[in-house]
């Protein structure tokens, strides 16, 4: 009977440790019911926060698809204002050529106008000056002239320009610090141009042998600052020496060895006189060049191949020489010399020929050329190897 009641407390033992294993694991049931809620609402807030990230997300991808196009919309459209901005830059220096254009034209114009560029002085002169402001931008070569000469006067008067072709060439070709000669410079128009051009650092020699010429060449050579230049009151030859000339004082460029009435259409209407000039060989008078010539012009009224003579030993040195020579056939045989055989010294000594086009520029010129009737002009020597 013990025994039993003994069993019967050990079961009720057993079941109330097993009620309360029940109670304990159904506490730990609720606890994970509760624990499994929570996390049920972490995880649909977490659902609920990358539901909102992705719309953001996309939102931002949109926005980002919209900033792209922006972008690219402004830059095509800076695109547009850079093209848009070159054009007006491009017009704009076209215009700004216009308007220079024009107040060179305008300059032009105001110096050659009357009473503007031509000033009546004493003992029958007349200042007047050259109007080229394409090359001669910061003042312009002046000149004092007689009033008396019709032959260089008039056109230079009106004009602002003399020889317009050649002086463009001059121009085009004589650089600063060139060594140049002028043989036959009258009142100095293309001597002035030269000493000009060359500035300081270049020089000027210059023949001229009629007096009252001579005096107003040293007067420009003054009155235009050229103190590099060297001045010579004798003509060029092939000898030391003196020779009788002839000059006018309305045609002082024609002073020459023809007499008038070797020349009457040239004479009519003008007083020719004689007078008595020394003569130089060029190549004995290169002392103040140091023996360089760069650029060298002859204008004698026929006599050139006797200055051609007297030079051919600097010409020869000087390999880069351009020479700027008047080509008169009528006045070459005045003076008793063949076209025909200066062609020939010419080439014998190596020189090929150019013509001087309206702009300065130069055409090829052959000499047969020159032989078959071409009209006066002044024609380009140069050596046909440097």
């Amino acid at each position: 009977m013990l025994k039993l009641i003994r069993e019967i407390r050990l079961a009720l033992g057993a079941i109330s440790t097993t009620a309360n294993d029940v109670k304990n694991l159904a506490a730990s049931v609720d606890h994970l019911s509760k624990k499994i809620l929570h996390i049920e609402e972490r995880q649909s807030s977490l659902a609920n926060n990358i539901t909102s990230t992705t719309t953001a997300y996309n939102r931002l991808l949109g926005e980002k698809h919209t900033t792209t196009e922006m972008i690219s919309s402004f830059a095509k459209r800076f695109e547009a204002a850079q093209s848009e901005v070159a054009v007006l830059a491009q017009s704009l220096k076209y215009s700004a050529s216009k308007i220079e254009e024009i107040q060179l034209a305008m300059s032009a114009l105001q110096k050659t106008a009357p009473g503007l560029g031509n000033v009546s002085l004493s003992g029958g002169r007349v200042l007047t000056r050259l109007s080229m402001p394409e090359y001669f931008s910061y003042q312009d070569p002046i000149y004092i002239v007689n009033s008396d000469d019709r032959m260089i006067l008039p056109r230079l008067a009106m004009d602002g320009v003399y020889e317009l072709p050649s002086t463009r060439f001059v121009a085009r070709n004589v650089k600063p610090g060139d060594h140049v000669v002028d043989v036959g410079a009258n009142f100095g128009y293309y001597a002035i141009i030269f000493g000009s051009l060359v500035g300081w650092k270049g020089r000027l020699l210059a023949f001229e042998p009629e007096p009252l010429m001579f005096e107003l060449l040293s007067e420009n050579i003054f009155a235009n600052w050229i103190g590099w230049a060297r001045q010579v009151n004798a003509a060029c030859s092939d000898k030391a020496g003196e020779i009788e000339l002839m000059t006018s004082r309305a045609r002082p460029g024609n002073t020459g060895v023809a007499t008038p009435l070797d020349r009457p259409s040239e004479a009519k209407d003008f007083d020719f006189v004689p007078f008595k000039a020394l003569t130089v060989c060029l190549d004995d008078e290169l002392d103040t060049l140091d023996g360089r010539i760069d650029f060298m012009k002859i204008d004698v009224e026929g006599s050139e191949p006797l200055v051609l003579r007297g030079a051919w030993r600097a010409i020869a040195n000087n390999r880069q020489i351009v020479v700027m020579m008047e080509w008169s056939p009528d006045q070459l045989a005045s003076c008793g010399h063949e076209p025909a055989a200066l062609i020939e010294e010419l080439r014998s000594h190596g020189l090929v020929c150019s013509a001087i086009g309206w702009q300065g520029d130069e055409a090829p010129l052959e000499f047969g050329t020159l032989l078959e009737g071409a009209p006066y002009q002044n024609i380009v020597l140069r050596h046909s190897a440097p």
